[in-house]
């Protein structure tokens, strides 16, 4: 049970945090003498817990996002329907490149997660380099299209790799393509409804065998920590601070090594 409240922590904290929950939990399975292959499944389980954290948190951009999304006009104050519409098909554009590649690499990202590598401190290095090198890109306020909802979706799929956080490399892209840091943030947890939910259905085997107790302790562990983490995220974000995280990525790949 003590093993599961640490996953639970573990996911919950690093899910949002731009530090990679899916390489952290490879690390925390070998820490604690468990193979690593057997928590994939596990992870993708715990992603559930995140993901209704971020319905949570974002419940009133959200609905107001669904319910002016079958407005014909724009209400007091707000978007209009048509505006509320296309960043439902932005989103949808977002999401095309990672559920391509989780398709197709289903198979690569099996090995990947079947032992810790030396390839983990290096998806971790990559993550680094997107971190830090974001905090140094002037804000602008660009508006959002197909094509840059692509590039941030392509960013997204990189982090499907064990070791690049999905938070901080579409957030980074986000501002790379020239969004405020703000709307960069709400972009990036609205992709990842989506990705974790399809994700989740594509590499679970729903059979019961991970229905557990200790398993659905983990997942309410993740929750909660995880509406702790976009707390800090979002205070983070605003004041350009993302490559804190990066040094800290940075220690965990040299850390990796000497796991490995």
């Amino acid at each position: 049970m003590l093993k599961s409240v640490f996953l639970g922590l573990v996911q919950g904290l690093t899910e949002f945090l731009p530090v990679s929950s899916s390489g952290h939990l490879l690390l925390a399975n070998s820490i604690m003498g468990r193979a690593p292959g057997a928590a994939f499944q596990e992870i993708a389980f715990l992603h559930l817990g995140t993901l209704l954290a971020v319905l949570f948190y974002f419940r009133k951009g959200l609905a107001s996002l669904v319910i002016d999304f079958f407005r014909r006009g724009a209400r007091p104050g707000g978007r209009s329907g048509s505006s509320a519409r296309m960043t439902v098909v932005y989103l949808f554009i977002a999401s095309i490149p990672a559920g391509i590649a989780g398709a197709l690499a289903k198979d690569a990202l099996d090995r990947i997660f079947a032992v810790n590598s030396v390839w983990i401190s290096l998806f971790f290095i990559v993550n680094s380099v997107l971190l830090i090198g974001s905090d140094f890109i002037k804000e602008k306020s660009a508006t959002l299209d197909g094509k840059k909802s692509f590039l941030i979706g392509a960013f997204q799929a990189l982090a499907i790799l064990p070791g690049v956080s999905r938070s901080g490399s579409t957030i980074g892209a986000g501002v790379l393509i020239g969004m405020t840091r703000e709307k960069a943030v709400e972009f990036s947890f609205y992709m990842s409804i989506p990705a974790v939910l399809f994700g989740n259905l594509l590499v679970c085997d729903f059979n019961g065998s991970l229905l557990n107790v200790p398993m659905l302790v983990a997942t309410v562990t993740a929750f909660l920590s995880g509406l702790a983490a976009i707390s800090l995220l979002m205070l983070m974000v605003k004041k350009a601070k993302l490559r804190y995280f990066g040094f800290y990525t940075l220690a965990v790949a040299a850390i990796n090594l000497f796991l490995i």
